[in-house]
Formats: C-alpha cells, structure tokens, sequence
C-alpha cells in the first residue's frame, strides 16, 4: 500500500534566507517612508552663548553649506558662572569653529577649547573699545555678587561690549574679518553680510542716542555691570548695582546703602533683568518711590531666537528707558 509522502521540513539555510529577504524588503519599505537625513554641514561653527549666536547667524546669513549652533542655552543669562559638562566639549570639539565673546566672558573657554589650533577658535571683542574694572569699586562693577556670584570677577576690562548697538557693530565686523580668514570660499558672503548688519547696529546705536537726549534723568540703577557700555553710549551713569544672586538674595546694609545711594543722587529709575529675580528691584521701588523696569542687556531670550532678536530686544529696551527716563510718550 502507498503511503501518503510528507513534505520534508523547510530547511534551515532555506528559512533563514527568505526571514533575511523579508526583513530586507520591510526594512526599504520603513526607509522609503522616512525623510531623508540632512547631510552634514560642511562647515559647523559652535557659538558660546546668545549675542555671539545671534551676530553668527547673521554674518553667515544664507552661506550655503554652514551650521552655526550655540553651546548656551539662550535663557541662562551671562555665562560667568556656568559649569562646564562634558558633553559640551564633545560638541565643541565636532565643531570645525568655536566663537567666543572673549574678554572674561567665558570664565570657561580655556577648558573648552583646550587642544584646538588657533585658527579653529576666535574671540570677537578684540576691536571693541573697553571699559576697564576697578578694584575699589563697591557697587558692582567687579559683579561681586552676593550668592551665586560671590567673588567672581571678570578681569581687568568690563565683557559687555554686545550691550551697546556701537561696540556691537565692531563685534560684527570683527567676526565677519575672523570668519573670512576661517573659511576663504564663503570669504566674501561673510564681508557682504557682516557689513550689512554693522550698518544696522549702527543706525540703531544712533536713533538711541538721539532718543537719549530727551531723558531727563540720568542717574540710574541696574542689576549688574552689563549696562556700563550702553550708558557710556546715552551719558547716563549707573549709581549702583544691586549685586544680588539670581534668586534676589541681599543683606538688610546693602539694600539700606541702596535706598541712601536712590534718594541722594537722585536716580531716575531702577532696572532689573528678564533673566534673574526682580524682587530687589521692586522692593526698592516701593521704598524710594523710584519706578522699576525690565531692562534686557541681550543675555536672555525665550525659545530660540533668529537672526533678528538682537535688535528686537534693544527696540524693546529703547522703548523701556523712554518710559522710566523720556517724557514718557
């Protein structure tokens, strides 16, 4: 009698090959349904923190083939007490360019860029006409403050060139000459844009000074040495900084020394940042009888900001001073 015949099991080169072949085809499926990777940059420049970030993008403006990231988060405010981690030296170190602000500002650079050639690493300030510190000055200009920036200093020269639209506009063109020098194939596009922006920074520089005139004070009080340059540019002096940490921490003396320094040079308003507390600057409001308003020296900004946000913001502060020092129009 004939028995039935039992197909022989598949065997196991068989069933490994066809597993092998469909994998294939589902994985070119799921492939051809995602978008494509974008292709590396082929030039990546890695900016310290915000105004470096801001005058990078618009000095490269539409260079083709240039990624330009920042290692700050656009929300910290300065960088002088920020801690390095080390993922941010591996970044720095995919990057084919490092810009910094220079001058002190980033207490962290040396560590951050440790090992790199110079052409690979640049300084923007170089140009910019300083203001120096002043060991013996108790009101800040040392940025002494209490809390977290406890005994910290800058140097011998104040870092917040990028506060002033003037000393901005050098920074522009400083950065526009270094990057040309980096990278010779987009040489002129930078120049082209650079240039450009300079002008603009410039005309704003200007309409704030004209607009300065009308103040009628000029005595005023800020929350730390960020503004000594922008009040150089409108003749207005800063009679003192509040010199507290980030959570609005002050002595019980220094804010009686306060109130002494508001009422005896008569100071026309009180600015805090959008960046730290401004409970000190309101509470000094309330006992003086002096305003107090937000005044952003371009350390701070929400999301991520374009290529426009360094003017946007000194519009702002401009509209600002015109309310706490003009004719309030």
């Amino acid at each position: 009698m004939n028995r039935p015949i039992t197909p022989a099991p598949p065997r196991r080169s068989t069933l490994v090959l066809l597993t092998g072949i469909l994998a294939m085809l589902a994985s070119s499926l799921l492939l051809s349904s995602r978008p494509a990777r974008p292709a590396r940059a082929e030039y990546r420049i890695l900016c310290s923190f915000l105004p470096v970030y801001v005058f990078a993008l618009n000095v490269v403006g539409d260079a083709p083939g240039v990624d330009v990231d920042v290692l700050l988060s656009p929300d910290l405010g300065c960088p002088h007490e920020y801690a390095l981690r080390p993922r941010d030296v591996v970044r720095a170190n995919a990057a084919d360019l490092v810009v910094l602000n220079g001058l002190g500002a980033e207490p962290f650079a040396d560590k951050l860029v440790s090992g790199r050639r110079p052409g690979e690493v640049m300084t923007i300030s170089d140009d910019a006409e300083t203001i120096p510190l002043t060991p013996d000055d108790e009101d800040g200009a040392g940025h002494d403050h209490e809390g977290g920036h406890q005994g910290h200093r800058h140097g011998t020269v104040n870092p917040h060139v990028w506060a002033s639209p003037a000393q901005a506009a050098r920074q522009v063109r400083t950065l526009a000459r270094k990057l040309a020098e980096a990278d010779p194939p987009r040489a002129a596009r930078y120049r082209a844009n650079g240039e450009a922006y300079a002008r603009r920074l410039e005309a704003l520089a200007d309409r704030m000074r004209a607009a300065a005139q009308s103040f009628r004070g000029r005595a005023i009080v800020t929350f730390h040495d960020a503004f000594a340059y922008l009040a150089r540019d409108l003749d207005l002096r800063v009679a003192a900084t509040l010199t507290v940490d980030p959570q609005g921490n002050l002595s019980a003396a220094r804010m009686a020394e306060l109130m002494r320094i508001i009422r005896e040079q008569h100071v026309a308003a009180v600015f805090y940042e959008p960046a730290y507390s401004g409970v000190v600057a309101r509470t000094l409001a309330e006992q003086t009888g002096v305003p107090a308003y937000p005044l952003n020296p371009f350390n701070y900004a929400a999301g991520r900001p374009d290529a426009g946000a360094y003017e946007r913001v000194m519009e702002e502060n401009l509209r600002t001073l015109l309310r706490a020092l003009g004719d309030g129009s």
